[in-house]
């Protein structure tokens, strides 16, 4: 799959810019810098398709906040059309290790709810193409033990995603949560919010307007984002010591990311962030990023203290998804993650898929395992056979060591 002229190209004294295969369905390049990168990118997405996770300044920003610091070596394929020489599609992969193993996978790191390739907006390749661009793609992949993509998709910006005809793609156990909103507000003969639901925000509402004054707002300059901001990285903080969960923004470059996304020096961003405060106080934030018509709510955060019986945390959903509506976004993405609260308030799920494959030997029993638990989740009664199959992983296991 990948030979040893293939990997000396992967090396650090490799061309930025590398014709690396071409198919009759196409012509396929790789990049490695984003100087020679950038206008191909941002003309793509313009007339394009993209989730916010693979917009320019996104993929720009990770590059720099978090794939530079973490010492992590990524390339994006370019797909291109072998008669017009136009791009069709760009996919951002990253390398990095995991338990001894070097990992392909999307440029994620972490920090993408959802992975996917930029489209241009006529690229609609039937399912032999598509197989046949694909094998392409594994030859330009860099050498590693396991080629891992996940939280891929099926529809991108309202296009089928043409990752879904790639051979061996299957059904995430994780999925997306959303819902249509309008200008008209958030009656509830329209959404599926549960009335029980609003009625208890209300209530808990007007108890807390007795405490103080309320204000809601929204920012998204970036000097009068930081109060925001920063009372987000401390409530988010305090509650994931609370719960002994990882926090993704105790890491500075991260944390920094998250920052350089909202607009600065009149350069426009994605990112947006909403406070609820009481007096002074802010008491809950919800930061998000805006792409086309969608809201993308990523951090919710409140004070869980003495503010926890008025659910501000609800609170902050509520009022962002109505100054969404208000402000001309027409859907309303909770990201992943199945939290009761997101079908209460009327989330309809959606599916994300994943694909791994052995790139060499050493990561066989990883594959098969996981396909194991994918069958285990999908039927129950393949547990016999799971278990079956487990003994066979651990005989392969012994061997490899």
């Amino acid at each position: 799959m990948f030979n040893a002229q293939s990997a000396a190209n992967y090396s650090a004294k490799s061309p930025t810019r590398t014709a690396a295969a071409a198919t009759a369905a196409c012509t396929l390049e790789v990049y490695r810098d984003l100087q020679s990168l950038e206008p191909i990118w941002q003309r793509l997405e313009a007339g394009g398709h993209a989730t916010v996770f693979q917009t320019w300044s996104v993929f720009k920003a990770w590059a720099e906040h978090i794939a530079a610091p973490q010492h992590k070596s990524w390339m994006v394929i370019g797909i291109f059309d072998p008669l017009t020489r136009q791009p069709q599609m760009l996919l951002p992969i990253a390398v990095s290790r995991d338990d001894g193993m070097v990992v392909v996978e999307f440029a994620d790191l972490g920090v993408a709810d959802f992975n996917g390739p930029v489209l241009a907006a006529n690229y609609r390749p039937g399912a032999a193409e598509m197989k046949r661009t694909w094998y392409a793609i594994l030859d330009a992949l860099p050498a590693g033990d396991l080629l891992r993509l996940t939280k891929i998709p099926p529809v991108i910006n309202g296009m089928r995603n043409p990752l879904l005809d790639v051979p061996g793609l299957q059904r995430m156990n994780l999925a997306a949560f959303g819902m249509p909103i309008t200008a008209a507000g958030l009656e509830r003969e329209r959404f599926g919010i549960d009335p029980a639901l609003l009625n208890d925000i209300d209530t808990r509402t007007r108890k807390l307007e007795k405490r103080g004054r309320v204000t809601f707002e929204v920012a998204r300059e970036a000097s009068l984002a930081q109060p925001a901001f920063d009372a987000m990285c401390a409530q988010r903080a305090e509650r994931h010591l609370a719960l002994k969960r990882p926090n993704i923004l105790a890491q500075p470059s991260t944390c920094e990311f998250y920052r350089s996304l909202f607009n600065q020096n009149g350069r426009p961003g994605p990112a947006l962030i909403a406070s609820l405060k009481i007096d002074n106080s802010i008491i809950a934030t919800g930061y998000g990023l805006a792409h086309g018509n969608t809201f993308h709510m990523i951090f919710p955060t409140f004070k869980a203290d003495r503010w926890r019986n008025y659910s501000p945390g609800l609170q902050i959903f509520l009022r962002t998804i109505r100054w969404a509506g208000e402000n001309g976004f027409t859907y309303f993405d909770f990201t992943i993650g199945a939290e009761q609260f997101k079908r209460d308030f009327g989330a309809i799920e959606r599916p994300l898929y994943e694909k791994h494959m052995a790139l060499s030997p050493r990561a066989l029993p990883l594959v098969m395992a996981h396909k194991v638990k994918h069958v285990i989740r999908q039927s129950p009664r393949a547990a016999q056979w799971a278990i079956a199959s487990l003994g066979v992983l651990g005989a392969l296991e012994h061997l490899r060591k």
